[in-house]
């Protein structure tokens, strides 16, 4: 899992220069070796140097990063292709941008926002801040928790929760989408799936004409709806324990 570094903890120990080990030639003629160099270590951004400098300290937490001599500590995270095995989930304290795919059954946690440029297979996305991606699939596994706006050019058998508004470019079919604010399809249809959207919906068609049952809910909080249908189900179980603690008395 690629996890971040946290507040306080130690980046790394700049140990003292070392006699190095003398080298043989192919005739069997020693090759003395060259004595080791000092390394100065510079702090940067969210770190701290302790020890005569020698140890390294993080002041934020973040994803360290040694450039040269100059070790700083930052908040945001890029992979430059996709996602895969060698990367691992990720779980990081600031913003990510992945700019390739993700495939299924990743986990990825983001706590100022999230960017993907390809497609996301089924996995569990969670935001503290906006979500924009290319598109996600989520074969009816797929779940995203976005804390701030939501972009994606088009959404497939995928469960959204948004505390934001939700834009989709081209399509949203067979998806649950949820929004404190709008859900707006700019170019496409609502297809299928369940939309919940305080705010209101828009789209250029909504529901189709084959037998799919698109179930759309306007000027709701969901929030509030879901808590409502939770309390609505614990009391149907409490009914019946009543019934059967009655039937058996």
């Amino acid at each position: 899992t690629h996890t971040e570094i946290e507040l306080g903890q130690k980046l790394g120990t700049v140990h003292a220069p070392q006699d190095g080990i003398a080298g043989m030639t192919a005739n069997g003629l020693p090759i003395p070796a060259a004595p080791g160099r000092p390394f100065g270590l510079i702090a940067g951004d969210g770190v701290v140097l302790k020890y005569d400098g020698r140890v390294a300290f993080a002041e934020k937490t973040g994803r360290a990063l040694l450039n040269k001599q100059t070790i700083s500590v930052i908040d945001e995270l890029v992979i430059s292709g996709d996602l895969d095995l060698k990367t691992g989930n990720i779980d990081f304290h600031g913003f990510v941008e992945i700019k390739g795919d993700v495939p299924d059954d990743f986990i990825i946690k983001a706590s100022k926002g999230l960017k993907v440029t390809g497609t996301i297979g089924a996995c569990l996305i969670e935001s503290g801040g906006p979500v924009e991606i290319g598109s996600m699939a989520g074969k009816e596994g797929g779940q995203i928790l976005c804390h701030g706006d939501f972009k994606a050019g088009y959404l497939n058998q995928t469960n959204v929760t948004c505390h934001g508004n939700v834009f989709v470019t081209n399509e949203i079919r067979n998806s649950q989408v949820k929004s404190t604010g709008q859900i707006i399809v700019e170019r496409g249809s609502i297809i299928g799936g369940k939309a919940v959207a305080l705010e209101g919906i828009e789209a250029k068609v909504l529901g189709a004409t084959s037998c799919i049952r698109t179930h759309l809910v306007a000027g709701v909080y969901f929030p509030d709806a879901d808590r409502f249908d939770y309390l609505h189900q614990r009391l149907k179980e409490i009914n019946s324990q009543v019934k059967l603690i009655h039937d058996a008395l």
